[in-house]
């Protein structure tokens, strides 16, 4: 009975972050229904505290540093960093090198909280789709936060079971860290060009 419980626990989990739902933020659900399962005994509370121990640096973050960005915006932080870069702002390959750096070296969450504002107000500023500029940290927090133990927390997690120092864990990544992050690269190159492109195609049709 308890795996069918938890299959459909799981389930309508998913479905409260998929679905969207005015009245019910995306986030409650998973941890209510959480609640729930330890509620109902699918899973003990030692268990389940095992589970959330590792969570608890990473979300600590998320919660600091979240209103923290929210804040710099509001004082206009972002929109004087742009100011900074010039007239045409980030450009796709800067904003792309900067991101993979900030990914690696400090950790994804920081790429994703801080960035994103940095690079959409860019966007704004240059003209630029802010699709392609305000993705990047994004993609960028999977692609390359496989380069050392502190760029992710699973990078952590499996850093304890192999027993590995640091600087072994960084040589095995770095080649699949630089190849991940080049040939993604090459995929958004070509996708802004061929956006380019269309772009001036639609707007020599439509003049």
């Amino acid at each position: 009975m308890e795996p069918a419980v938890a299959v459909a626990l799981l389930g309508l989990a998913v479905v409260a972050v998929v679905v969207p739902r005015p009245a019910f933020a995306s986030w409650l659900g998973p941890p209510l229904l959480a609640l729930v399962a330890v509620a109902a005994g699918v899973i003990g509370p030692g268990a389940a505290g095992e589970a959330l121990r590792p969570l608890g640096a990473p979300l600590a973050f998320v919660v600091f540093a979240v209103p923290f960005a929210v804040l710099l915006d509001r004082f206009g932080f972002f929109t004087d960093l742009t100011r900074r870069a010039g007239p045409g702002g980030l450009g796709l390959g800067t904003a792309w090198v900067l991101a993979g750096l900030v990914v690696a070296l400090l950790n994804l969450d920081a790429a994703v909280v801080l960035l994103t504002p940095l690079y959409v107000r860019s966007a704004a500023r240059s003209g630029r789709s802010p699709v392609l500029l305000g993705f990047q940290p994004l993609l960028l927090s999977c692609l390359a936060s496989s380069a050392l133990p502190i760029s992710n927390l699973t990078n952590l997690i499996v850093l304890g079971r192999v027993h590995r120092s640091g600087t072994e864990f960084a040589s095995v990544m770095a080649l699949p860290w630089v190849a991940s992050v080049v040939a993604v690269a090459g995929v958004l190159s070509a996708f802004a060009f061929a956006l380019v492109l269309l772009t001036s195609a639609l707007g020599t049709w439509i003049s």
